[in-house]
């Protein structure tokens, strides 16, 4: 994945659009990852994102975010945008 090289599918199957569903996103935010394998990883999370919001998924999504180095900072029951906005607002 660190090369940049991701291809990934998703399959909600079945999907349905009455369906709430819940995801969250886990970053490691200590020493063990170097900035840029960080920013490979939360980039790779805001397009698998971007797909949610594009096909008409995102709505029907409650997001999560957990940052962890030395502690862990969760965030929950975020939209799409907003959980794009805490991966941009990390200081790391």
């Amino acid at each position: 994945m660190l090369d940049g090289d991701v291809d990934y599918t998703l399959n909600i199957s079945p999907y349905k659009p009455d369906t709430q569903y819940n995801i969250s996103y886990i970053f490691d935010t200590s020493a063990s990852m170097d900035a840029g394998e960080l920013q490979a990883a939360k980039d790779a999370y805001t397009d698998l994102t971007n797909y949610f919001i594009d096909n008409e998924i995102a709505e029907n999504i409650n997001f999560g975010v957990v940052q962890f180095s030395r502690n862990a900072t969760p965030y929950f029951n975020l939209s799409a945008n907003e959980a794009i906005c805490i991966r941009a607002g990390d200081s790391r």
